[in-house]
């Protein structure tokens, strides 16, 4: 990273927002590695929002992907960004790009589908965390790590909405298709005892 890099997080750890981004904004166009360059947006960023410049920080952050728009980490790192600052609504739309832009990769759709839910329960949306939680345990393989969690994610849902109909509504129709495993049947029999 250079001296004005450098210098500008210096002047973003004390305070000095203004100076440090005097030096951040000209360095950030110097800079192609791409971690370094992320390190930069998040900072510069983060002294816009400090300075009450909503507006110029998500700009700033946006450059995240703008400078990389084939590389889903882009992606990943500026809908980190924004939830990182409660901003989930822009957070999953990033998240959503990232779905568009990577058709031919399940794991990372599915993977972003359930950071959509995530982002969907913070703001108190349960119907759209449970879609999104759907269409990722649609996209994930039985007895793997990603397909538990995200089941796990989807049943909690339910169980804080104290919606259990819904919950074996849903189950019965996996059960329905043909295509559910041995963990939906154990699943349907547990809600079933409740």
């Amino acid at each position: 990273m250079d001296l004005a890099a450098f210098l500008g997080g210096l002047h973003a750890d004390a305070g000095h927002y203004e100076v440090a981004a005097a030096l951040l904004e000209p360095a950030l166009d110097q800079i192609e590695d791409p971690a370094k360059r992320a390190d930069v947006c998040r900072t510069l960023g983060d002294v816009y929002l400090h300075t009450g410049d909503r507006d110029k920080a998500v700009a700033t952050w946006q450059r995240l992907v703008d400078l990389a728009p084939d590389d889903p980490f882009a992606y990943e790192e500026l809908a980190a960004v924004y939830e990182e600052n409660l901003m989930w609504a822009e957070a999953i739309a990033v998240r959503k790009q990232l779905v568009e832009r990577n058709a031919a990769n399940p794991y990372l759709q599915c993977r972003s589908w359930r950071d959509i839910g995530a982002d969907y329960e913070r703001l108190d949306q349960p119907a759209d965390a449970i879609a999104s939680y759907e269409r990722a345990l649609d996209l994930a393989s039985p007895g793997n790590w990603l397909y538990d969690d995200v089941k796990d994610r989807l049943v909690g849902v339910y169980d804080r909405r104290g919606d259990l109909e819904g919950l074996l509504a849903y189950l019965d129709a996996q059960v329905g298709s043909g295509e559910a495993d041995l963990a939906i049947h154990e699943l349907k029999a547990s809600v079933l005892q409740r």
